[in-house]
């Protein structure tokens, strides 16, 4: 979810499951009560909550997530896979430039199942993130475990990248770039930018998180035109997180929070007793006690560290977090601006904040802007729960296409996950491939190697379901790294249906998974990574442009799938429409607009949808 700010959303969260839950907004600046970011709110399966984001004028730019936080089985959820990202774009209301590399960007999500602690980045397993040699670039990363302690996020790149850290927890630092390193220690709520460059071409950059086999890797393609460079660059800082070091902070704004496994200074969780009371509009200092296996994070405000030195490898002294987790004491200060109210604080280690290791302070004084809005739980209108929009160009999910003379949706081809091997060695032969045939029992069976290479007869992959005896094609990529795709078996080649008529990149040929899909409304040919059985989680790395003649399809009278074989229903995009209203300070927009709903699946049982207000 990407916001602008200056602007008001309205976030309506519909709870596709039975189970319930609800939603918080992990490094905003925004009110924590109300129809805001209150995490006591909670919506039944089958009904919905909405929320209203307010994204003042000054909100700082940077790299947020969202996520369940219902009290007692926020572990559960979030290891689950409720969650995602969300950045607050740019503000020209800050700085009005920027620089030069800050909307390269490339994006990372590295998250951990509560279930199996398998790792994932960005959804996928092997992750491969493309980038070109000596250009900087700016890599938004979100660690996402529920098991919030402290882990080295490394990068292996041997010498050959400059990687600087520009960022955490959603907050330029204070000068840009940080130093030079190539591993940072982050919690698992932790979020960071990094500048990088990598000089060398055709090489792959493994990153790691807590364990010995990368998360995924970056792959460093050959040079482009437009080079940027890096200078030093100051950004600018709202009122809400300048700096606090050199302040006065009366005897009364010092407080010490201590964590327990199911406790915050010694008190259960309470949504009705605040264990504290704290003023708006001033400089509070509190100590955080021993923070290493409980990761302390503080809802609505951004703290500064003002432990001379810093708090470890972790925390920098000056610099601004949302989750801090230190091997003794930290001390840190931070502004109660613009927003107040409830503010929760809680244990990161979810486990832990499920047990009760959370609790609130109540933010109060005069002028502050007081939300009192109630937005209770509704139930959905009939027929509107959204489902996931397709990402174009769209591929049906269908796994027995037919063929006619019309453009019929279907998947044309698919090549295996990593290079082939030929005797437990890489096969080095650029003109390797994968082909798809049916078997008599109705199977489609992938296999290794050209039409023409004995090596062929492995198989990689089976489908495990009977299709329609009529769809035979295969797959090669040649020795000019153009991908083709040709009607019939191996040992009966038959027209060829298409061809990239270029490269296709690199990286796909060589390490990553993709199928060809063929969007039927613009007769577009594109090239996925991805894999057969999990074609929806690709992304699109090429497309033919122009559109594919008719002709290219072959002509077969249409086939039906088997009866054991039902297609999943088509997925449509789901428009909702926002009228402005009056905002929370009682002012009205300027505008009445219908939008288009940007729908999320946050996890099998949840699904968000957001539109601008």
């Amino acid at each position: 979810i990407r916001l602008i700010p200056g602007n008001v959303y309205k976030l309506t969260l519909r709870n596709a499951g039975t189970e319930v839950t609800n939603l918080h907004t992990h490094g905003l600046h925004i009110v924590g009560d109300g129809d805001g970011d209150d995490v006591v709110r909670e919506v039944n399966g089958g009904n919905c909550l909405d929320y209203t984001w307010d994204i003042k004028s000054d909100h700082p730019a940077g790299t947020s997530w969202y996520h369940a936080h219902l009290h007692t089985i926020s572990e559960k959820q979030v290891g689950g896979g409720a969650f995602g990202m969300l950045i607050v774009e740019e503000n020209p209301n800050l700085d009005s430039v920027l620089p030069s590399w800050a909307g390269n960007e490339r994006l990372l999500q590295v998250s951990v199942s509560v279930y199996t602690d398998e790792m994932y980045a960005n959804g996928r397993q092997n992750e491969v993130i493309d980038i070109a040699a000596n250009q900087w670039y700016r890599l938004r990363v979100s660690l996402v475990n529920a098991n919030a302690i402290p882990y080295n996020f490394t990068f292996a790149d041997q010498g050959m990248c400059e990687i600087h850290k520009v960022a955490q927890d959603g907050i330029w630092r204070s000068t840009v770039p940080g130093p030079m390193k190539s591993s940072w220690e982050l919690t698992g709520a932790s979020r960071a930018d990094f500048a990088i460059k990598c000089n060398t071409p055709n090489a792959l950059v493994p990153l790691f998180y807590r364990n010995e086999d990368p998360i995924a890797n970056i792959w460093v393609g050959p040079e482009e035109s437009n080079l940027y460079t890096m200078e030093e660059w100051q950004p600018t800082r709202p009122y809400s997180i300048s700096d606090m070091t050199g302040e006065t902070v009366p005897e009364s704004n010092k407080f010490a929070v201590s964590l327990g496994f199911d406790y915050v200074n010694d008190e259960y969780w309470d949504p009705m007793v605040p264990i504290e009371t704290i003023a708006y509009d001033q400089v509070h200092e509190w100590t955080l006690q021993q923070t290493w296996f409980h990761p302390f994070h503080m809802h609505l405000y951004h703290m500064q560290i003002v432990t001379p030195g810093g708090c470890g490898d972790g925390h920098e002294e000056g610099e601004f977090y949302d989750t801090i987790s230190a091997n003794g004491n930290c001390t840190v200060r931070f502004r109660t601006a613009d927003i107040g109210q409830r503010c929760v604080l809680h244990c990161h280690v979810l486990f832990h904040e499920d047990s009760g290791s959370m609790s609130w302070v109540n933010v109060t004084g005069e002028g502050m802007p007081i939300n009192l809005v109630q937005s209770p739980e509704y139930v959905c209108p009939s027929g509107t729960l959204p489902t996931r929009a397709p990402t174009a160009p769209t591929i049906a999910p269908t796994l027995a296409p037919t063929y006619s003379n019309s453009c019929v949706p279907g998947y044309l081809g698919i090549a295996t996950g990593q290079p082939p091997l030929l005797d437990n060695e890489p096969f080095a032969n650029p003109e390797f491939g994968v082909f798809i045939i049916q078997q008599g029992d109705g199977n489609l069976i992938v296999k290794r190697g050209t039409p023409d290479n004995a090596n062929a007869s492995e198989v990689i992959w089976a489908s495990g379901g009977g299709l329609d005896n009529e769809v035979d094609f295969f797959s090669q990529i040649s020795s000019d790294g153009t991908l083709e795709t040709y009607a019939g078996t191996p040992d009966a080649a038959g027209q060829l249906i298409y061809s990239t008529g270029s490269q296709v990149p690199s990286r796909v040929a060589t390490v990553g998974d993709f199928f060809l899909g063929i969007d039927c409304n613009s007769e577009v040919v594109s090239v996925y990574s991805g894999t057969w059985e999990n074609p929806r989680e690709g992304v699109s790395v090429w497309n033919s442009q122009p559109t594919v003649p008719p002709t290219a399809y072959p002509t077969r009278p249409p086939t039906t799938a088997p009866p054991s074989v039902a297609p999943e229903p088509t997925q449509q995009p789901v428009k909702i429409t926002l009228t402005a209203g009056p905002t929370l300070n009682g002012t009205s927009s300027t505008s009445s607009t219908s939008v288009p709903s940007m729908c999320l699946s946050v996890v099998f049982t949840l699904l968000l949808c957001i539109g601008g207000l």
